[in-house]
């Protein structure tokens, strides 16, 4: 099984990533892959062969979220 992981160097992603069979995981990570641009993520799926995705990438200051929901949506959705 190939494993796509966001949010990788994240609260949850670390812990995910650690988990999983080295060889069998792609993981990515702010800033080189920004979940919120579709063109990004779209690039960083090319050429690879994937059965699952696992989103751990999240916006979670809270302060930040209330001030800017778009974003909080868009990356915790």
């Amino acid at each position: 099984m190939r494993y796509f992981v966001t949010g990788a160097r994240g609260q949850l992603g670390v812990t995910l990533v650690d988990m999983l069979p080295e060889n069998s995981v792609f993981a990515i990570n702010l800033p080189e892959y920004d979940v919120t641009d579709i063109e990004t993520m779209r690039h960083a799926f090319d050429g690879r062969s994937v059965d699952v995705v696992i989103h751990c990438a999240a916006y979670t200051n809270v302060d930040g979220c209330a001030l800017n929901p778009e974003i909080a949506n868009l990356v915790n959705a």
